[in-house]
Formats: C-alpha cells, structure tokens, sequence
C-alpha cells in the first residue's frame, strides 16, 4: 500500500536545497505544511537580504572577463574570490579569470596566503577546471623566490562570507511572520468548539462559515442542541502583532546594520524627530560598511601591483553630503524654504 503523502498543495513548491538533497517525492511525503510554510518564508526573506547585499558595490574599470555580479555572489557565498590570467580558456588566450579559491599550506606572518587553490566548478567538459597560484612573494625550498600572480578579494576584513550571518537573520524574521500570521488568525476564530458524536457535520459547517465571515450562521434546530451540541471556548487571544511586527523591524535593521546600509533604528518613536537625524550613518553602520568596502579596496590595490591595472569600487547609495544636512537642519529650523534644492539622491 503506497504511503499516503503529509501535504499535497501544489502551489507550495519545495525549497531548492532539499529538492536536491531528499528527492522532490520523498519530501512532499515527510516535509509538513507548516515546515514547509516556515521555509519559504525563510526563502522569501533570504532573497530580500541577499538582494540588498548584492547590490551594495558598484564596481568600476573592471579587467575583461571579470563579471562583477559574479565577483559579489562569489563573495557573499565563499568569502574570496581570486583574479589571475590564464594562458587559454574557454576559447580565449591571455585573458582575466576571477574563480573560488581556497588556501594552501601556512599561512604567513601576517595571516595572509602565501599560495592558493582555484576552482572554476561550473566550467564545461574538457576545460581546465583548478589553477594554483602565488598570493604572496615567498621563498620556495630551494630558494627560488616566487612572484604573486593572482588578485585576492575577500568580502570582509573578517575574512567570513556574510550569507551564514544573512541566513540566521532570516530565520528569525521568517519566525515572526508565523508568529504573526497566528496571532491574526486567533484574531479571526479565537474560539475552540466542542461537540457530541453527531455534531461533526455541524461543528464543521460553522467554521467554514466563519471562515468566510459571514454574518449569520444558520443551524438545523432538529439536530441541533444548544445545551449538549457544541460548547463554545472562548480563548481571549490578545492582539500582539503590532508589537510582534516592532520586534521584526528591530532585527531588520539589524540585518542592515551589519550590512552597512543606512536604515532607520528609531522607526517606531512616537516623537517627532528631524530629518538629518533619520538620514545620518551612526558609528556602527560606517564601521560595519567598512569592514566590506576597505576589503574590496585592498583588492584593487592588489590588482595594481600584481597586474598593473586599477579597478576601482564605491558605495552604490548615494548620500547627503555635509552642507546638504545642514541645508536639512535649516528647513526643520525654518532658517531656510522646504522647498530649497537639498541635492538629493542621483
């Protein structure tokens, strides 16, 4: 006898990774429906996170046959990424390769490599697929020396891929949306219903009834015993979704924070508050923008010493500058007309 599927709603698909892992069949029958709403929700916020992460840089003069949306997934997965030239690949001679990379052996005094290991794991039959590489000048064992021939850049001063970090953020604001969504659904039917043997059918058409919100349910008063028929639980849920969705936001902008994008921390502050002080990076949002931005800085240096060429990377947001917030501070003052040309944002 064939086992009978747990959840068979087709307009959920499977997550990706355990499609993959499990087998689509194997999982519709053991994956439950609200593990399988909790994870697309998890999908859901993990895609606006990564949205957001990848879109922070904006790379300039890139080398040829650097793609640099691929630099940044490559970076916000792994870690680092390394960009040398090979002598012929897919079709071309001499040209820039950017693949994953993995260290080799001791690291130096400076905790830097001195060789590495890259990987091109996507690359088609009969093409080279891994590359070893010189990062550092270093002395070999028969004292050789070696020169660097390939470009490090890694996603953070830490030297850690951000996506672990964004995944746990996500789980956490997929959690609050299941909190939420069954805090308004007791908002809806906050009531358990109790009936005899032969009210089933009744009980049953009550919810559905309800569900539809409907104004008046009518019963069958042959069959129906009000005394012994149905008893009625109240359960009182209070409405907790406003504080829920407060907390939710908090742990957003967290996520942002650590991303080094502006947001607001203060968002549900009943006061008023001006808006130069809405707009303007705190320490940890700089600092955190930092740990990515000077990562990638090194990098192009690195470019310009090894290979001779200098790509360059900015901030893709643009900002206020200093006499832009001061023309903001004058017009919530009333210095200055709200309608005086502040910049803006390009």
């Amino acid at each position: 006898m064939a086992k009978k599927a747990i959840y068979t709603d087709a307009e959920n698909e499977i997550p990706d990774l355990l499609e993959m892992a499990a087998g689509r069949a194997y999982m519709k029958e053991v994956y439950s429906p609200s593990a399988r709403a909790e994870a697309w929700q998890v999908k859901f916020w993990m895609q606006y996170l990564e949205g957001i992460a990848l879109s922070r840089f904006e790379w300039h003069d890139l080398p040829a046959g650097i793609d640099a949306r691929a630099l940044e997934l490559e970076l916000y997965l792994y870690g680092v990424v390394g960009m040398f030239q090979a002598d012929e690949y897919m079709g071309r001679e001499g040209g820039f390769l950017m693949a994953q990379c993995s260290t080799m052996g001791a690291l130096n005094m400076y905790y830097n490599p001195n060789r590495v290991l890259l990987v091109a794991p996507m690359a088609g039959d009969g093409q080279q697929t891994q590359w070893y590489r010189n990062a550092q000048a270093w002395v070999d064992d028969e004292g050789n020396v070696r020169a660097p021939n390939v470009a490090l850049c890694w996603d953070s001063l830490s030297r850690r891929p951000l996506y672990p970090m964004l995944r746990n953020y996500a789980r956490r604001l997929a959690e609050i949306d299941r909190i939420v969504q069954t805090n308004m659904g007791a908002q809806r039917t906050p009531y358990i219903l109790a009936g005899g043997e032969g009210s089933s059918r009744t009980t049953k058409r009550i919810i559905q009834k309800l569900e539809n919100n409907e104004q008046y349910i009518v019963v069958n008063g042959a069959g129906f015993d009000v005394a012994t028929g149905i008893q009625v639980l109240n359960t009182e849920s209070p409405y907790v979704a406003k504080d829920i969705l407060s907390d939710q936001k908090t742990i957003l902008n967290q996520a942002l924070s650590l991303m080094g994008v502006d947001n607001d921390p203060q968002a549900e502050k009943k006061e008023r508050r001006n808006s130069l002080e809405v707009l303007q990076n705190n320490e940890q949002v700089i600092m955190c923008r930092n740990n990515f931005q000077r990562a990638r800085e090194m990098f192009c240096d690195a470019c310009a010493r090894v290979f001779g060429v200098r790509p360059y990377v900015t901030w893709a947001a643009r900002h206020f500058t200093e006499d832009e917030s001061a023309s903001i501070t004058q017009a919530e003052n009333g210095s200055v007309s709200h309608d005086a040309n502040l910049g803006g944002y390009e």
